[in-house]
């Protein structure tokens, strides 16, 4: 059988069998059975130990912290080519466009694209900006920071290496999180 979906739902569904670590026909068999609704509950309401340190924000550790944004192809295509052309984190919803104020000044941020991998890095400049999605003031406010010393993979880091490398499984459909050993994978690039 062959279905024909929107470039954003084939991300979509590329970054759900990214987390699930099963084929993207596999997933689809995930998404029409009753399983979808309890796949999107796990995945909204897991937490990691690294998420205390966007939530609790640790003042005077010293260190940079590093940070995976996924992009959210799978729900603006656009968004996500204008943060990749640009070299910008940023983010709409409640609450994830105030984790956005949390990147400090030289964390390292990574660009995730659902069905790809990690794309592009660079450093957090401190200095949050927020806008509305196309500059329309009728759409969703975000948040956003210009990355410094940006750089675009030519080879991205999928999914499965960066679970190798760090040695867990990573909850990449939710649109940022904390990586205590993201040193391992800028070390990696």
């Amino acid at each position: 059988m062959t279905i024909r979906v929107p470039a954003e739902l084939a991300a979509q569904i590329d970054g759900l069998a990214d987390y699930l670590e099963i084929s993207r026909n596999e997933t689809v068999l995930k998404l029409i059975t009753p399983e979808l609704k309890k796949v999107e509950n796990e995945i909204e309401n897991l937490k990691t130990e690294e998420d205390e340190d966007i939530e609790d924000e640790i003042v005077g550790s010293g260190k940079n912290k590093f940070y995976l944004l996924n992009t959210n192809k799978a729900h603006y295509v656009s968004d996500h080519n204008r943060m990749v052309a640009n070299g910008i984190a940023e983010a709409y919803s409640n609450p994830w466009k105030h984790y956005i104020d949390k990147i400090k000044e030289g964390d390292i941020v990574f660009l995730y694209e659902n069905g790809r991998g990690i794309v592009a890095y660079g450093e957090g400049s401190g200095e949050t900006k927020t806008g509305h999605r196309n500059n329309d003031p009728s759409q969703d406010e975000c948040h956003y920071q210009k990355l410094r010393n940006y750089t675009v993979l030519k080879t991205p880091i999928k999914a499965s290496e960066i679970r190798k490398l760090l040695g867990k499984k990573i909850p990449f459909l939710r649109t940022m999180i904390p990586l205590k050993d993201g040193k391992k994978i800028l070390d990696r690039k």
